[in-house]
């Protein structure tokens, strides 16, 4: 028996009678002192209909059968009498068909991408292009490529491109690009809205000033929020536009001396992972990139830090380091507990995690040269691939039907798995 909340007047009760030919009638009797609303009878066999729920008093006749699938049932008239009628015999509609089993990345191709020998370090698609920043091992200034596809061709995009210094983080969003990494001139966030990728530009001053360094950068809910390190603790900036001023969250969230190194939004919470100069605050959130920042409970990296967090299916999931090694911990909230993951999934370190079509993924390194590893829930199991078999896995991002990674593996810096 349930109250139906939706009753002001009087309090409705309903029970279905699930697979009975007949239909008690002294428990007729007593559903009509109980002023009940329609009670099923005959109820079709139906293991995937909804859960019965309160049936409210001003449902239509032809709304209850149809949603339960009833054929005959039993109502409540407006003067208190209990009828049987019937509706709706024909056949329910049959289910969709399943959605066909998501492909797991598993198969990966190296492909060459940035020159010399050199490394990336993060990944994204936006607006029909993919983009990678990393170093090319010249400080030549190659440090953003840009395909079309993950296969390649990956060109140089022109323009301001960390010369001398290394693209760290980058993204797309509200009709521009942006980059973060070092600088020795302090240029270390550098936007770009033209669709040929052409002509990055520094943004105005020194965001994180001169000598210091954006690891990361994302956009979402009308803000850009970029994560790293600059001397005086301005460690998590923000700005409404690439292109305008780009202000310090308040209170030095990471500490003075500490660093930001990855950053995500979802659910209406930002989250920061890095390390603060005391070495606990290493999972922050807030609900305004201005603050205030918040750390999660418990230290969750112990004194040690976080390097990666991402958002998917329910959960958050960030990787980093403690005392123990590496480290994968996952919540449903910021706010609260983190559970650890007993593994490690790596060997050697992790760098990256991203979630799309069904899976997570994580880049790393370990001693076996299997740099990326795959599970469908946070809790594992996590299953090796293998790809910079030689080298490390740096940055992960699924988009388009592909899952691409950056990393350093001589020439070949640049991995895809196409799943769809």
């Amino acid at each position: 028996m349930y109250r139906n909340p939706a009753s002001t007047s009087t309090e409705v009760y309903y029970k279905a009678i699930v697979e009975m030919p007949n239909v008690d009638r002294s428990y007729t009797e007593y559903i009509r002192r109980k002023r009940s609303v329609a009670q099923a009878i005959n109820r079709q066999r139906c293991p995937k209909c909804p859960e019965l729920g309160p049936i409210g008093p001003t449902d239509t006749d032809t709304f209850l059968s149809r949603r339960f699938g009833q054929a005959d049932y039993l109502r409540e008239q407006a003067n208190g009498a209990i009828v049987k009628q019937s509706c709706c015999t024909s056949t329910p509609a049959p289910l969709p068909p399943p959605p066909p089993p998501q492909k797991p990345p598993k198969a990966w191709v190296s492909v060459a991408g940035f020159n010399n020998n050199g490394f990336g370090l993060d990944i994204c698609y936006g607006n029909g292009y993919w983009l990678a920043v990393g170093n090319d091992g010249s400080n030549s200034g190659g440090n953003i490529l840009y395909a079309l596809t993950p296969v390649g061709p990956w060109m140089p995009a022109a323009g301001t491109l960390f010369t001398s210094g290394t693209g760290r983080g980058v993204a797309y969003g509200n009709g521009y690009w942006v980059a973060v990494g070092t600088h020795p001139l302090g240029d270390n966030i550098l936007y770009n809205n033209d669709l040929n990728i052409n002509n990055f530009i520094a943004v105005s001053g020194t965001p994180f000033g001169v000598g210091g360094n954006g690891n990361d950068i994302v956009y979402a809910n009308g803000y850009w929020v970029a994560v790293g390190q600059d001397a005086t603790g301005n460690n998590i900036l923000y700005a409404s536009t690439p292109t305008g001023l780009w202000a310090a969250a308040s209170g030095t969230p990471f500490g003075v001396g500490g660093n930001g190194n990855d950053i995500a939004y979802a659910n209406g919470y930002w989250v920061a992972v890095g390390q603060d100069a005391a070495g606990s605050n290493n999972i922050l959130y807030a609900s305004n990139p201005a603050g205030p920042w918040t750390a999660s409970p418990g230290s969750p990296f112990g004194s040690y830090y976080g390097s990666s967090i991402a958002y998917g299916n329910g959960y958050w999931v960030s990787v980093g380091s403690d005392i123990n090694g590496i480290v994968l911990l996952y919540a449903s909230t910021p706010t609260g507990s983190w559970t650890a993951y007993t593994g490690p999934p790596f060997g050697g370190f992790d760098a990256s995690i991203a979630y799309g079509n069904g899976y997570w993924v994580m880049v790393g390194q370990n001693n076996i040269g299997t740099n990326i590893v795959y599970a469908t829930t946070p809790a594992g199991p996590w299953i090796p691939t293998s790809v910079f078999s030689g080298g490390t896995g740096n940055g992960i991002a699924y988009a388009n039907g592909y899952w691409v990674a950056a990393g350093q593996d001589g020439a070949n810096n640049i991995a895809y798995s196409k799943v769809i």
